[in-house]
Parts: structure tokens; C-alpha cells; sequence
């Protein structure tokens, strides 16, 4: 047979022909990596520190007293230090005015503001007198005008709970001329007489309150958490 041989085989393909579906090479990724992040929780962490910073600097004299060569003194030092000196007395003070306040809110006394400010009207008349200013007196003391105002609240509170107890009569006048030889210049008689009234007064309500005191202590329920 003469015949061509149909060759059914086919052609080998090339070496370097790509497998089907890989013909497009792939692009180079423009997209930039991804930026590391702080975790939320760190970030508020980091925010509330600096915030304590911040506010411990701000109110740093609420939590330090002085520093010496970069070495800091703390006010819970110095209050442990006047505690350790003075913690007796300054709580028993406090407990005597609170005896003296609840008794006279027991007896209905009072002190209004009036009485208190003219009184403090008085001392700044006085001071002026002398040429000084009540707040520069005030000021040498270490203490406020408020704190002053709570001072003569209290003192007139407890006046009124003693009143009865407070007078001076002219026999203890004439008995105090006599007894510390006093003698009074023609003229000043009725102004040495009201000094020594006041004088005599304030000896009494020292010591009638002091009495006072020490009854109300008797009576009443203290307890103590601290020893001084």
C-alpha cells in the first residue's frame, strides 16, 4: 500500500512552554506591610500613668512637704512627727469641743453670725489702732480668718453654757486692787476697773469650763483608736 501513514501522534511540545493556566506572570504587590499597633488596652494603661504623673506633680504639695538636696519630706512624716509630739493635746482638744458643741445643741444655745462678727469687728479696731491689719496678725499666727471665726464661735458657745458662773462682782474687783496692790491713775478708774472685770472673767471661764469639761468627759462614751 502506497498509502500515507497518518501519524497520529502528536508534536512534542516545546521544552520551555509554560503548563496551561500559568502563561501570565505574576505582578509585584504594591500594598505597603501593615504597621504594627498598640493594643487598646496598653494605650489606655500608657494615658492613665501619665495622667497619675501629671496630677501627683500638680498636687505635689499635698503630698510633699519640703525636699532637702533632692531628698523628699513627705506631710505623712511631718504629721507623724507632730502626732508623736503633740497628738495628745491637739484630741483632747477636739474632744472637749465637741463636748461643748453637742451640750449646748443639748440646751438649744446658739451663736449667730452676728455676734460672732462683731466681736471680730472689735479685735480689727483695736489692731488698726496699733497700726497693723488683722489679716497680717493673722498671718504671723499661721491661722485664717475662718479659722479665727471658729474660734470665737466656740468660745462664745461655751461663755453662754457658763453665763450664770461668769460675773464679777465689785467686792472681787476691790479684793484684786488690794491683794496685787493696783494702783490706778486719777481719772482712769472706771477703764483700769473694766481691765480687771475682764481680767476676773477670764480666770472664772477658765475654770468653770475646764469643770465643765471634765463633767461632760465623765458622762459621755469616748472610745479611742489611737494611743498618744
Amino acid at each position: 500500500m502506497n498509502e500515507e501513514q497518518t501519524n497520529i501522534n502528536p508534536a512534542p511540545a516545546p521544552e520551555n512552554t509554560p503548563p496551561t493556566g500559568q502563561y501570565q506572570q505574576s505582578q509585584p504587590s504594591h500594598e505597603q506591610p501593615a504597621k504594627p499597633r498598640l493594643p487598646i488596652k496598653r494605650i489606655v494603661t500608657i494615658l492613665i500613668i501619665a495622667l497619675i504623673v501629671a496630677l501627683l506633680y500638680y498636687f505635689r504639695g499635698v503630698f510633699i512637704a519640703a525636699t532637702v538636696n533632692g531628698t523628699s519630706i513627705s506631710r505623712l512624716e511631718v504629721l507623724r512627727m507632730l502626732e508623736k509630739q503633740s497628738g495628745k493635746t491637739a484630741l483632747d482638744s477636739l474632744i472637749a469641743e465637741k463636748l461643748v458643741l453637742g451640750e449646748a445643741k443639748k440646751r438649744g444655745i446658739s451663736v449667730s453670725k452676728e455676734e460672732t462678727y462683731k466681736e471680730i469687728a472689735g479685735i480689727e479696731r483695736q489692731v488698726s489702732a496699733q497700726g497693723n491689719t488683722l489679716e497680717a496678725v493673722l498671718s504671723l499666727q499661721g491661722i485664717t480668718r475662718e479659722d479665727l471665726e471658729a474660734q470665737i464661735t466656740l468660745r462664745q458657745t461655751a461663755e453662754k453654757l457658763i453665763a450664770d458662773q461668769l460675773q464679777v462682782t465689785d467686792e472681787e474687783i476691790r479684793q484684786y486692787i488690794k491683794e496685787f496692790k493696783v494702783e490706778i491713775p486719777a481719772g482712769k478708774e472706771a477703764e483700769f476697773t473694766e481691765q480687771i472685770r475682764n481680767e476676773l472673767k477670764a480666770q472664772k471661764f477658765s475654770q468653770k469650763i475646764q469643770e465643765l469639761i471634765t463633767s461632760l468627759r465623765g458622762q459621755a462614751q469616748i472610745n479611742y483608736f489611737t494611743d498618744y
